[in-house]
């Protein structure tokens, strides 16, 4: 074998092995042999480990604008150990629901490759959230344990029916919204219905469905909201949440006196999605440029997460 067929193949190995882990951490593929190893994977695989990390940052968010500053060390490991495990918990219950229409959306995941079992897999899901609940309510208030658990069941309930009998636009006022003011509450009950604690709830609201409305399946194949847009309006409505979410980031900076560096990295943040959404507008029937956008949503929602812990500390 010359050497160029050498490169060529240790390439193609590296990038399966960079195919597999993002499967893996994103939830979407896993090893199917069933081996010790590969079990173990699975149950990471359950978690969506990156997707969950998103709601573990948005939780950070709503606790150091809660607080106008950052919590103990102590509190900050407990807290976002007890969002991710809640996020993980949400996953793997979405995953049960969905297991039979996995075959044939994503046949390589746990459950519908029979990689995991249902039974393990129900009580991975309870073990998870149980222990997030229990860690929010013992370590912090109340308040944040019961949007723990609103939030794992809105979850389930968005999975098992509303997204399919009324839209993907239901996702957004359940999920990263509920994550932002339960990292609030854990720290500021009191004050979890303040014009401030609203605002970051919207801010995330409009997020999650500029980012939501980005995704192939959402813009091919089901309904918007109780109606199945053209993608040509799906990707028009992505851009307008988009700018309702700046909107209320202005709103948020101007109302809470966020640092100036707040609004720099939102403008950024706001550049970065359109640069990538224009394609997609331009032609919505193309899953590639949709992913492109679809990423770059997800990078919005990291630079405005750090950017609101970073602002609020200052």
């Amino acid at each position: 074998m010359n050497i160029k067929n050498i490169i060529s193949k240790t390439l193609t190995n590296i990038g399966t092995i960079m195919s597999l882990k993002a499967g893996i951490l994103f939830g979407h593929a896993c090893p199917t042999e069933r081996t010790t190893k590969n079990r173990i994977l699975g149950f990471i695989c359950l978690q969506r480990p990156v997707v969950a990390v998103m709601g573990v940052t948005n939780a950070l968010a709503g606790a150091v604008l809660a607080l106008r500053g950052f919590p103990s060390a102590f509190q900050l490991a407990v807290g976002l150990t007890a969002v991710y495990l809640l996020v993980s918990a949400m996953h793997t219950t979405n995953d049960l629901i969905d297991r039979e229409r996995d075959k044939r959306k994503w046949p390589t995941r746990p459950l519908p490759s029979g990689l995991v079992g249902v039974d393990e897999a129900v009580v991975y899901a309870l073990m998870l959230g149980a222990l997030s609940i229990t860690l929010a309510y013992y370590f912090f208030t109340w308040q944040s344990a019961v949007i723990c658990l609103i939030t794992w069941v809105s979850g389930a309930f968005y999975t098992a029916f509303t997204r399919d009998k009324i839209g993907y636009l239901t996702l957004p006022w359940i999920t990263s919204s509920f994550i932002a003011l339960g990292g609030w509450a854990a720290f500021k009950p009191e004050t979890m219905f303040s014009l401030p604690a609203i605002i970051l709830y919207f801010l995330f609201v409009a997020w999650q469905a500029f980012h939501i409305l980005t995704d192939p399946y959402a813009l091919l194949y089901t309904k918007t909201f109780i109606i199945k847009c053209k993608p040509k309006t799906t990707a028009y409505l992505s851009v307008f949440f988009s700018i309702v979410c700046l909107a209320l980031g202005l709103v948020l900076y101007y109302y809470v006196g966020l640092h100036w560096i707040f609004l720099v990295m939102l403008g950024l943040a706001s550049i970065l999605f359109w640069k990538s959404v224009v394609p997609m507008v331009k032609d919505p029937t193309s899953p590639p440029k949709a992913v492109k956008a679809f990423q770059a949503a997800v990078i919005y929602q990291a630079i405005l997460c750090i950017a609101i812990a970073i602002s609020a500390a200052s």
